[in-house]
């Protein structure tokens, strides 16, 4: 069957990208652990510097932008600023898809070459521990697609998504038109979870999405499948418990602080040009934001 993209307003993409999920086994995600936590730029700027990730050419921007508002904001769950704002910045999305952070950090989770992942480790470093400080949410929460993909999913099969998967506990947001809506061909996921991440509060995008997000390589098993009417197919996923760490997983690659080679000097005077107000902000060398109040990305 011929994947058909989802018809959606901008910035919700990332709710829809179980579309590239395959299913497939995969080696663990491994390499970010042992990394000293970086800050944001930093992290970012490993991105920025592979030449096959087709990231928004104002990236920084955004960093700058989320990290002015996150340092705003008093956090009941003790981040740091760069670990609110590396979730802030997930859900930050470009005019495209291709060139949103989330679609980057996504289709290389999902490379069975993992040895590609170098490139993101200090963003999953960030990112990761800041999801692990938050409460888990065991309970309801819902995904869906346009289109009906149901054909993947059968009873008793067990599979994994690999990226960061977007999540919602409000159906009702689901079925807003600038979502799945409803009408037309649609596959809606009930997924039982256990360790899913409520980050309404440290979204971009507004709470009432009530974003819940499942980390990379959660495994699922299909309890079940029906067809509630003629166009939508409901698929119900039960998240399975992470099993313990064998003496195989626990051999990680080897890369280390000292092979990640460290970004080149990166003068962000440039960037700051591009910017309406015209300020003169260092971000590389100062560790701060330029607290502008007008950022144009």
């Amino acid at each position: 069957m011929t994947k058909t993209a989802p018809s959606t307003s901008p910035g919700r993409s990332r709710f829809f990208d179980l579309m590239h999920e395959t299913g497939d086994k995969l080696s663990l995600i491994k390499g970010y652990q042992q990394l000293v936590q970086p800050l944001l730029e930093e992290a970012i700027v490993h991105i920025q510097q592979h030449k096959a990730f087709k990231i928004d050419a104002h990236i920084q921007n955004k960093v700058c932008l989320s990290k002015k508002e996150c340092s705003e904001e008093i956090d009941v769950n003790n981040l740091t600023i760069d670990e609110r704002a590396a979730i802030k910045l997930y859900t930050m999305e470009s005019k495209t898809e291709q060139e949103s952070l989330f679609y980057v950090v996504n289709s290389t989770l999902r490379l069975a070459d993992r040895s590609e992942l170098k490139p993101i480790l200090l963003y999953l470093r960030l990112l990761i521990e800041a999801l692990e400080k938050l409460p888990s949410l065991n309970g309801l929460v819902y995904r869906g697609v346009n289109g009906n993909i149901s054909s993947n999913f059968v009873k008793g099969k067990k599979l994994t998504w690999w990226g960061f998967s977007s999540c919602t506990r409000s159906l009702e947001m689901l079925s807003k038109e600038e979502f799945l809506g409803n009408n037309g061909q649609r596959t809606l996921f009930y997924i039982k979870c256990i360790n899913g991440k409520l980050i309404q509060n440290y979204s971009y995008s507004s709470p009432d999405d009530e974003e819940v997000l499942l980390l990379p390589g959660t495994e699922f098993l299909v309890t079940g499948k029906k067809r509630a009417n003629r166009d939508l197919t409901i698929v119900h996923l039960r998240e399975i418990p992470a099993r313990s760490p064998t003496a195989d997983d626990i051999e990680t690659v080897a890369i280390s602080v000292a092979e990640m080679a460290p970004p080149e000097e990166v003068d962000y005077r440039d960037e700051a040009k591009e910017k309406i107000c015209g300020h003169y902000c260092n971000l590389w060398a100062t560790k701060q934001c330029c607290n502008c109040s007008g950022l144009y990305f």
